[in-house]
């Protein structure tokens, strides 16, 4: 039973290991797409797209407080001592946990979205781009925590498929915006409804896959 289960956890690494190889490189393709599109697009004026992107990813590190990251380290082994039911009630009161976190800094953010704004000269419409981050916090702090949970898994082919849809809705939509004349405005609300989009596909994978989970824990298989 030990050397099937060490067997099956080698070939769950390896697997890992191909696939984030494999797949990474055409990942990061789109995200270097979408920096190009959004440049050539508005010049110097992307300089506020990079502060208010920023602004969205110091939020994310910061309030993140090591949650997804210890999914990981934790989560298989309780889901092979406790079970799953254990194992979807730690991911449940995480993700409970990393979304109020979330919520609890966008309600100020949107109160003082304009002296904000006046402080880090974003322009008239500045106000506007901090609140329209709202969506774009709570999908990608939540797709985040998504992942992580896959990852921990050994689900890197789901992660880097889904990391891979992400980035081409992202180009798609925000190209769409641009053809339409809707300016950074559109190109923050594209990627905030990009990103709450991919949310629901993420989490409907990660309920997938805690339901697929084995219900009995490693006692009692031995038994």
């Amino acid at each position: 039973m030990i050397e099937s289960r060490q067997s099956g956890l080698l070939h769950d690494v390896s697997r890992s290991v191909f696939w984030n190889t494999a797949l990474l490189p055409v990942v990061t393709a789109t995200g270097v797409l979408l920096s190009i599109l959004v440049r050539r697009s508005f010049g110097l004026e992307s300089g506020t797209y990079d502060v208010v992107l920023g602004i969205a990813n110091s939020i994310l590190f910061y309030s993140g407080l090591g949650l997804s990251g210890s999914l990981p380290k934790f989560l298989p082994e309780l889901q092979v001592h406790a079970g799953r039911r254990a194992a979807a009630r730690l991911v449940v009161r995480l993700g409970s946990i990393r979304l109020a976190i979330i919520i609890m800094i966008l309600v100020p953010l949107n109160i003082w979205a304009e002296p904000i704004a006046r402080a880090l000269a974003l322009g008239p419409d500045g106000a506007l781009y901090l609140r329209l981050l709202s969506a774009l916090l709570v999908g990608r702090a939540t797709l985040d925590f998504a992942y992580r949970t896959l990852d921990s898994f050994f689900q890197q082919l789901s992660v880097n498929l889904l990391s891979l849809v992400h980035g081409v809705l992202d180009l798609c939509l925000v190209a769409v915006v641009l053809v339409m004349g809707w300016q950074m405005a559109g190109v923050i609300g594209a990627l905030g409804v990009s990103a709450m989009a991919m949310t629901f596909v993420a989490g409907s994978a990660v309920f997938r896959y805690v339901r697929a989970m084995p219900t009995g824990t490693a006692a009692s298989e031995q038994e």
